[in-house]
């Protein structure tokens, strides 16, 4: 769920809550809060913690939706909250942070809030994967440039496939590919 959640989830939630400034302006409480001592980092910090807040109730849902798949789906009827939670609340919610953070800092900049900050988002989140890619997997040393955190998942995951399938059944399907 964390390898479905942060791509995913991070781009669709920017656009949910990318409007948060703006939204402040057109219903007047911008000249509310600038009558305020409320300082601009201050705001933009508040601002990228209400974002977050919105996309970690989301993970949250999808956490909840994975539990209820695995009794409909009847993988298994002990559930286990422990496994479940972590890798949402250590791979899809700093994702989601950042997230929030980008928003905030695409609305604030002027240069940043239209059509050329959503073109700059793609190139910045592609860049990101490009390298991440590049290192190859797994790639310890370059993770810090996996912006949606599944390198961390993937060497486990690959460990674990290799245990489980027949070297045999590995080398017939390389061969086809």
């Amino acid at each position: 769920m964390a390898i479905l959640i942060s791509p995913f989830l991070s781009l669709a939630g920017f656009y949910l809550v990318k409007n948060a400034i703006d939204r402040d302006l057109q219903t007047g409480v911008g000249q509310i809060l600038a009558t305020t001592p409320l300082s601009k980092p201050l705001y933009t910090f508040g601002k990228t913690i209400s974002n977050f807040a919105v996309l970690a109730v989301m993970v949250a849902i999808m956490g909840l939706a994975a539990a209820v798949m695995q009794f409909v789906r009847k993988e298994d009827l002990n559930l286990q909250i422990g496994p479940l939670i972590t890798p949402l609340i250590l791979i899809s919610l700093p994702v989601m942070f950042v997230v929030a953070g980008l928003a905030v800092l695409f609305e604030a900049i002027p240069r940043l809030r239209g059509g050329l900050g959503n073109g700059d988002l793609f190139l910045f989140l592609g860049r990101r994967s490009q390298l991440a890619n590049r290192s190859g997997w797994p790639c310890q040393d370059k993770i810090y440039y996996d912006l949606f955190g599944i390198g961390a998942l993937v060497p486990s995951i690959s460990s674990t496939c290799e245990g489980r399938i027949p070297r045999r059944d590995r080398e017939r399907d390389e061969l086809r590919n």
